[in-house]
């Protein structure tokens, strides 16, 4: 899950609406994540890109003092088998901005293989990054 923000109010009332859809119709999942001691760490969500193919996506974002404290993997695992185990869904995809060592580090230990690079796919901080992506069934 990759979230630009929108840049306006009404743009984000907008994006608000269709969160607010997705889930009603249980289409797409958002969790926080927070440690045992109540601090919100990041957040995690799962999307299904076509139930009838049984695909679907996972996105994190762990806050950069938390990231390589094993929240993310935690989450990944208790999220990816939701989606296996209880919506009987068949693979899982998820894309890691190039350089992200901690998130393809991740992955890799989760069991995904590299299935490509959507090349200069990002626009971000003023240039373009490619997208590592993986998959997992």
């Amino acid at each position: 899950y990759k979230v630009d923000l929108p840049p306006t109010i009404s743009g984000a009332k907008e994006y608000c609406k269709g969160v607010e859809n997705s889930t009603a119709n249980n289409s797409s999942i958002i969790f926080a994540i927070d440690t045992l001691e109540g601090i919100h760490v990041g957040r995690i969500g799962l999307g299904i890109d076509n139930e009838r193919h049984g695909t679907f996506g996972v996105g994190i974002r762990i806050a950069a003092e938390y990231q390589g404290k094993g929240y993310g993997t935690s989450a990944m695992k208790i999220l990816i088998k939701y989606g296996f185990m209880e919506r009987r869904l068949n693979k899982c995809s998820s894309t890691v901005l190039e350089g992200n060592e901690v998130s393809i580090k991740m992955h890799k230990k989760l069991g995904y293989e590299q299935e490509g690079v959507l090349k200069q796919n990002i626009y971000m901080n003023g240039r373009y990054y490619d997208e590592i992506c993986f998959g997992l069934t």
